[in-house]
């Protein structure tokens, strides 16, 4: 990444929740098998996701009415920020040739603290950067180990963002 310039940092609840609860309440794996619903992060950032608990994966996507690099995530504590995170962040390219989406550990706020983590866990990837709209796209699984927080299936997940003021 050539710059770190962050416009917006911050932290929200993402409730992954099922909505086939079975009778008893909660997510028991075989009677919840998806949800999906949509957050306005602020005036700028809206992300939608779509959870299927069977397959342990959850699909999202970012809308940002922008054209610059987005970053979300998953943190290990409510009150997280994106440092001792990592973060998903797409980098769009101004031909979207060289555009990228990759999960990145954030160890600092230095170019240098910002590295790709070792293993992408992230399929299904896509972004665009299109009339001033970012938009990206990726599945993640809720348990991708190698370190990597977890997202919880069955209550709320700390989502964590940031996006810049260009597309480097």
């Amino acid at each position: 990444m050539a710059s770190l310039l962050v416009v917006v940092t911050a932290a929200s609840l993402l409730p992954l929740f099922c909505t086939a609860a079975p009778a008893g309440g909660g997510c028991d794996g075989a009677t919840c098998l998806s949800s999906s619903s949509s957050l306005e992060l602020d005036d700028l950032l809206s992300v939608s996701w779509v959870s299927d608990t069977k397959a342990g994966l959850a699909t999202f996507t970012a809308t940002l009415n922008s054209s610059a690099w987005v970053a979300i995530g998953f943190a290990k504590t409510p009150a997280a920020n994106m440092i001792g995170n990592s973060a998903i962040v797409y980098r769009p390219d101004a031909n979207n040739s060289k555009s990228s989406v990759l999960e990145y550990d954030l160890k600092g706020m230095s170019v240098s603290q910002v590295t790709p983590v070792a293993k992408q866990v992230i399929t299904n990837t896509a972004g665009s950067d299109l009339n001033g709209t970012t938009s990206f796209s990726f599945t993640r699984p809720f348990a991708p180990g190698g370190g990597l927080n977890p997202i919880n299936a069955k209550g709320n997940t700390t989502l964590i963002w940031a996006y810049g003021s260009d597309t480097t």
